[in-house]
């Protein structure tokens, strides 16, 4: 789960690569399709980061889909927290 959410970081380009850590996977074949699907999946939020959809990546193996009904209200309140209230990387 790890190398999928690491992965997954690196194609939407979340954060810098010397920044993500370096995992591997022993799963080599599930590693050829599932990046096919995820190289997809990067392409097409690509195409729609305009909408309206925050992907938060915990630090758990899971990533989370927000949606903000408001997003430069949302931006907005993200700037006026304390440095370090809630480590983000806004694109």
């Amino acid at each position: 789960m790890s190398w999928l959410r690491v992965r997954l970081r690196t194609l939407l380009r979340t954060l810098s690569a010397e920044d993500l850590p370096d995992i591997e996977t022993a799963a080599p074949q599930f590693a050829a399709a599932a990046d096919q699907v995820l190289a997809a999946l990067a392409q097409t939020l690509h195409a729609h980061q305009n909408t309206h959809l925050l992907l938060g990546f915990p630090a758990a193996p899971f990533v989370l889909a927000l949606r903000a009904e408001d997003k430069a209200a949302f931006r907005a309140f993200a700037a006026k927290q304390p440095p370090g209230a809630h480590p983000a990387h806004q694109r």
